[in-house]
């Protein structure tokens, strides 16, 4: 991957039903704070109607790309399950190559969720701090990241 060093965090949100959207996992572990994430949220977890975009945001000294996702689905307590695992990059760096891997994340993310609930369920979705450190990690050392999931 393409100036893969311009990556300063992998981060992974979702909407709780319960407390709305929240920040489940990143890494490095302290890149953004609560208050921080809560002033951005609603460009993370987006409407239903934007899902399937590449969503870009200016935030101090990075910019975040994102390709947030809903899923509807019945067996979902509001009918659909919204996140989004999104990438801190330089500010000045070209995000084109990001867009393209956060695509590709996202939507094997939501295979992942709609073959055996990876992503919603509690037994399987406690991978997924491992998984976004595992991601940012090998994506930021080497450009290329290759990972064992649901074995």
């Amino acid at each position: 991957m393409e100036s893969a060093s311009s990556l300063r965090g992998v981060l992974y949100s979702v909407f709780d039903v319960e407390a709305g959207p929240v920040l489940r996992a990143q890494s490095p572990a302290d890149l953004m704070t609560p208050d921080v994430f809560e002033s951005i949220a609603s460009y993370i977890i987006t409407k239903p109607e934007i899902s399937g975009r590449t969503v870009k945001m200016m935030l101090g000294n990075f910019r975040l790309v994102g390709y947030p996702m809903c899923l509807p689905g019945t067996h979902f307590r509001r009918n659909e399950f919204l996140f989004n695992l999104f990438f801190a990059i330089d500010a000045q760096a070209d995000s084109v190559p990001f867009e393209r891997v956060v695509k590709k994340l996202n939507n094997l993310l939501a295979i992942l969720e709609q073959e055996s609930s990876y992503l919603s369920s509690p037994e399987s979705n406690r991978h997924l701090p491992w998984l976004i450190n595992s991601v940012f990690h090998r994506l930021h050392q080497s450009g290329e990241c290759i990972l064992p999931v649901n074995e």
